[in-house]
């Protein structure tokens, strides 16, 4: 007896609704907590709810700051190659 699968569709009852997004976020940062910790993984998550509530989980030994650092400073390198190897075409 297996899983069946889940149609993606936004679930139209309200009550329903918010226990699935109780019960995904949950997991969500359960597994984050467990690649974290595992692997020793540094990550971050942020959850938003439909009614605005914040949710996160940074992981052990980093904090926010220095992630957001850390991310900044890797896309902002990234878009300078994307940038640098589209005018090497042209």
């Amino acid at each position: 007896m297996g899983r069946r699968k889940v149609v993606l569709k936004r679930i139209e009852n309200k009550v329903s609704r918010q226990v699935t997004f109780s019960k995904r976020r949950g997991g969500l940062l359960k597994k984050a907590h467990e690649l974290a910790v595992l692997c020793d993984a540094h990550l971050g998550v942020v959850i938003f709810s439909s009614r605005g509530k914040l949710f996160e989980y940074c992981s052990p030994r980093t904090s926010w700051s220095e992630l957001i650092q850390r991310y900044e400073s890797i896309s902002n390198a990234q878009h300078q190659e994307t940038n640098h190897d589209d005018d090497q075409v042209n």
